[in-house]
């Protein structure tokens, strides 16, 4: 049996992702169009990421050998790895994330209620992976660069059944967006200067965090004028610019013209964003 279309169709379009979360060139490898039996599978042991149908029957999953997902948190990190620590674990997760949601925003193009529930990582092995139900799978590769993430995407038979009938409901002239020629051959479609001029007046709220502290009520209910607080970090730390929730940055406060101001003096990097996932 071969790869349902609709999914071929969408794995070009995990390359954006590989890019936009390790600044490598990505290239998604299909070798192979047949659907295999889960029992050929070439990994016996390593993680399994795994998503279903919401408010439907079928599921998907990855699966690949530790040392595979501790070098794509690696990249996302910008370090060496060998072992996949718990930072590396929540860096490949994050790469997980985005790459299921990028499939199923092109799933959404033949059924536009289609979703997935969100992935859940486990340590398994191939005896785990059978028993879970899954039919079948199909090797693929995530190239960075000069590294290649070998994996095995697995479908349950509802899966299969599912994507197969996307196949055969066609999109409409109204629901097919045109894309230019030499936008399909780049497997990607550039954001217009339009578009984004609609996105670019939403206000966000920013907020200068100078630190936090964890008090019981009774301590709480004792406050007054005069009371003080001790904070969890000192005088000369750097105090926090936190958009829209997350920390993008930090500085130090100065007064200007009689108001307070925030100096910035060094940009959250992408390892310390990661990190902040399991906060």
């Amino acid at each position: 049996m071969g790869i349902p279309e609709v999914l071929k169709d969408a794995l070009p379009f995990l390359e954006e992702v590989i890019t936009g979360l390790t600044m490598l060139k990505g290239e998604v490898v299909l070798e192979e169009d047949e659907l295999k039996d889960v029992v050929d599978m070439p990994i016996e042991e390593g993680v399994l990421v795994e998503v279903q149908v919401e408010n439907g029957s079928g599921k998907m999953a990855c699966f690949l050998e530790k040392k595979t997902a501790a070098l794509v948190g690696g990249k996302i990190l910008g370090m060496e790895a060998e072992d996949l620590t718990d930072e590396l674990r929540d860096a490949f997760m994050e790469f997980m994330n985005q790459f299921w949601g990028r499939l199923r925003l092109e799933l959404t193009k033949f059924d536009e209620s289609f979703n997935f529930t969100q992935p859940e990582m486990v340590d398994a092995n191939k005896e785990d992976v059978l028993l879970k139900g899954y039919s079948s799978f199909f090797p693929l590769t995530l190239k960075m660069e000069e590294d290649e993430i070998k994996l095995c995407m697995l479908l349950d038979e509802d899966m299969v059944n599912l994507l197969q009938q996307m196949a055969e409901k066609p999109e409409t002239a109204e629901e097919a967006e045109i894309v230019p020629k030499e936008e399909q051959d780049k497997g990607m479609v550039k954001v217009s200067g339009e578009k984004l001029d609609l996105i670019l007046d939403i206000e966000l709220p920013v907020v200068v965090s100078l630190g936090k502290s964890r008090m019981k009520i009774k301590d709480v209910l004792k406050l007054g004028p005069g009371s003080l607080i001790e904070l969890d970090r000192s005088a000369d730390d750097y105090v926090d610019l936190v958009v829209n929730g997350k920390v993008i940055a930090r500085g130090e406060v100065v007064v200007v013209e009689s108001n307070f101001a925030l100096r910035i003096k060094e940009i959250v990097s992408r390892a310390e964003r990661i990190k902040g996932l399991r906060k």
